[in-house]
């Protein structure tokens, strides 16, 4: 079991590692206006969509989709910086679990659909199922690892704005020969905004903007821009075979762009 952890951790950061030299090439080679971009396609992957359908409820569930990358530039995510000439720097899988009480809006990363986010912390939950029928035992709370938290954010009704809170990504451990440091550990800092107007479904789906900034890798902080599209299943509801797309082979691969100068 902890073999399989530690490959499942060293794949999350290789993906990890990968996404980030995509994020610093780019921004050298906007600034130096000597960019060419190719993309890589592993497998082509479905965007496969959720049906649009009209539920009542809060912006409360667990919701999955992609964030498609389309610039990179020096500096933090709050920064006053507009999309003109978008790039094609491939997408990101994301999930998240989020509950609204009021304006506000909590959750945080499930790790179950994204390779880009490693786990920050360990809460108790109970599985959800099919009801419990005779002689089945009732599902009780076990722990669950979850990605970065969010930080409280708000839905006034019209704008929905979330930030994560800052969390440590470990690109390599500390090397050490005979109690000695030869190599420290290399870390870096992550942390991301979405923001929309774009609300349908009652909450169902959600469409907008996403920002990610990393601190530690480069002299200066890294922010890729994008847009992202997450959906909640709806269920007990029968939608119109026609709305709902048919699923492509390969949806669970990998997409990465080639930046090249």
């Amino acid at each position: 079991m902890a073999h399989f952890r530690l490959i499942h951790l060293s794949t999350r950061i290789f993906v990890f590692i990968l996404l980030l030299c995509t994020f610093i090439f780019a921004a050298y080679a906007v600034m130096q206006n000597m960019l060419t971009v190719q993309s890589i396609e592993i497998h082509p992957k479905a965007m496969v969509s959720l049906p649009l359908i009209q539920t009542a409820g809060p912006i409360t569930g667990d919701y999955d989709g992609t964030v498609t990358l389309q610039r990179v530039f020096n500096g933090v995510y709050s920064d006053t910086v507009t999309v003109s000439n978008t790039l094609d720097l491939g997408y990101i899988d994301l999930a998240l679990h989020l509950e609204q009480s009021g304006n506000v809006v909590n959750g945080f990363v499930t790790l179950d659909r994204t390779l880009v986010f490693t786990e920050e912390h360990k809460i108790m939950a109970t599985p959800v199922g099919p009801p419990v029928g005779q002689g089945t035992p009732t599902p009780v709370a076990q722990e669950m690892a979850i990605g970065p938290k969010m930080q409280p954010g708000k839905f006034d009704g019209t704008t929905l704005l979330l930030e994560s809170q800052p969390f440590t990504m470990t690109l390599s451990e500390e090397i050490r020969i005979n109690g000695e440091s030869i190599s420290p550990a290399r870390t870096v800092i992550r942390q991301f905004r979405l923001i929309t107007t774009n609300v349908q479904g009652d909450g169902a789906t959600l469409t907008g903007e996403y920002r990610e900034t990393i601190w530690g890798y480069a002299a200066y902080p890294t922010t890729v821009i994008g847009t992202f599209t997450l959906q909640r299943p709806v269920f007990g509801v029968v939608a119109d075979p026609e709305d709902t797309p048919t699923p492509m082979p390969g949806n669970n691969k990998v997409f990465l762009p080639l930046v090249t100068r």
